[in-house]
């Protein structure tokens, strides 16, 4: 199971195989906290994805995000939008 957090975007992989529970890997992206008083909708951060083992997110300073989900390696990061513009994404990485 993934699950993730509001900004600062905490994403963590849980194994529920077996009691107890435990976290199999946690992943904290370095952000830009410029992002936060320009958020127009608040820091909430809307869902991952999951495809073809990888989860792939978004970030409040609009960073978009690969992860291995086996092992929450950072495949590859792209930027998105500019918080020194204005710009911040709360919406799903579709």
């Amino acid at each position: 199971m993934f699950v993730h957090s509001a900004f600062p975007n905490h994403v963590y992989a849980l194994d529920l195989t077996k009691q107890p529970y435990v976290i199999k890997w946690n992943y904290s992206p370095k952000q830009d906290t410029k992002a936060v008083p320009v958020a127009c909708c608040d820091v909430v951060h809307r869902g991952l994805n999951y495809v073809e083992g990888k989860i792939i997110m978004h970030t409040l300073d609009g960073q978009v995000i690969g992860l291995d989900a086996q092992t929450g390696k950072e495949l590859w990061k792209v930027k998105n939008a500019d918080p020194a513009k204005g710009e911040t994404m709360t919406a799903l990485a579709w």
